[in-house]
């Protein structure tokens, strides 16, 4: 009867013993692992929206300057062709007074 009473004793130190460290730190980790998962795709998701956010703006920038630099050398296009187009009107007067006399 000792040796059952000593038997059923071990038997309930073992049973708790396994069931203290089995399943709560097991559920703990697993719920650490999803939570740590979940912030690492939050913030992968956002860098993500601010790296599009600044390439849209720099496409923007870069596009603008453009147009202007673009705006820029037609205009001094213009203004050349229309010195150019004074000189010749000059020149143009001057030989026809020297072939007037």
């Amino acid at each position: 009867m000792l040796k059952f009473k000593l038997f059923a004793v071990a038997a309930v130190a073992m049973l708790a013993f396994t069931a203290c460290g089995s399943s709560a730190p097991k559920a703990d980790a697993s719920s650490a692992v999803e939570s740590a998962a979940k912030d690492a795709s939050s913030a992968v998701e956002s860098a993500g929206k601010e790296v599009s956010s600044a390439a849209e703006s720099a496409a923007k920038d870069a596009s603008s300057a453009v147009e202007s630099a673009s705006s820029e050398a037609e205009s001094k296009k213009d203004s050349v062709a229309s010195e150019a187009s004074s000189e010749s009107g000059a020149e143009t007067t001057a030989v026809e007074s020297t072939t007037a006399k």
